[in-house]
């Protein structure tokens, strides 16, 4: 029952405008309470299932987008990962934690891929009690499956790896590569160049942007833009400020490049030692426009 009040919860969340924002505050803040009470009910199904493999409880880090956890800032600590799919998977598994350099294994000894990195703040303001690093891993799970990793914090670990920037490909355009793909992004607008796929040679030039509607408004107006009626005042589209900085690293297990557009947002490519595809990531800080589309 308390498992089945947590996808009800999941479930009645994922309507389209709980997903992008556009309901009625009154109807986020129902979303929040349905969804806060089913992770708790979850959360204590969870301890219950998973307390003959430990003495400790165990908890959701609902907030690692924003560097934070309170459960990983002990040492040493422990993570479950479980694989509901019928063939085996690797999973990117990214947490926040203070130290510099960590170690995982798995219950039986076994090292695990691992590597820390900088976090990079991808919001306007400081976030206070944020750990400064986050520790990449990857899991591998067999299928229907799940296994337990444990993590330390020596003073000396293979995670602690040189991390250097993207190759210069020409003035403004750098990419990374693993086994399977290679990417070049442009350093200057942010924009995607081209992807490889390595397996069969194919590349394809892209062009990406954030860009944005500027939205129609007039007091009294029931045609506003707002809850539940996207309305741009035009069909143009506007593109966001001139990025304002970037910061990329590369070590032998990511490769990561933030783009900063000033206030407004940020834009994040990914790419682990284990992709076959890039991860792209963008926040949008600035809420004076309706919708901001990649």
């Amino acid at each position: 029952m308390q498992v089945h009040q947590l996808a009800a919860s999941v479930g009645l969340s994922l309507h389209h405008d709980g997903i992008t924002g556009t309901e009625k505050q009154a109807v986020a803040d129902d979303y929040a309470l349905r969804l806060s009470e089913g992770v708790a009910a979850g959360t204590a199904r969870l301890n219950d299932l998973l307390r003959p493999f430990s003495s400790q409880p165990f908890a959701l880090c609902l907030l690692t987008n924003m560097s934070l956890c309170n459960t990983t800032d002990s040492d040493p600590f422990t993570f479950f990962v479980y694989n509901p799919l019928a063939v085996a998977h690797s999973y990117t598994i990214e947490l926040p934690i203070i130290a510099k350099n960590a170690a995982v294994e798995l219950a039986n000894g076994t090292a695990v891929p691992s590597v820390v990195v900088p976090f990079v703040p991808v919001y306007s303001q400081p976030i206070a009690n944020a750990a400064p690093h986050q520790l990449v891993v990857q899991a591998h799970v067999p299928p229907l499956s799940w296994l337990v990793y444990h993590v330390t914090f020596p003073k000396a670990s293979s995670s602690e790896e040189s991390t250097k920037g993207w190759d210069v490909v020409t003035e403004s355009i750098m990419s990374a590569e693993n086994e399977f793909v290679r990417v070049e992004v442009n350093s200057v607008t942010g924009s995607l160049v081209s992807l490889t796929n390595k397996a069969t040679q194919t590349k394809l030039n892209v062009t990406s942007s954030l860009l944005y509607y500027q939205a129609y408004g007039k007091q009294g107006d029931s045609c506003s833009s707002g809850a539940y009626l996207f309305h741009p005042n035009t069909s143009a589209v506007h593109n966001l400020p001139a990025i304002s900085g970037h910061n990329c690293l590369k070590t032998p297990l990511l490769a990561s490049c933030v783009f900063q557009f000033g206030t407004w947002g940020s834009l994040q490519y990914k790419l682990r030692a284990w992709d076959h595809s890039v991860v792209v990531e963008w926040t949008v800080r600035y809420t004076g426009f309706t919708v901001v589309s990649f």
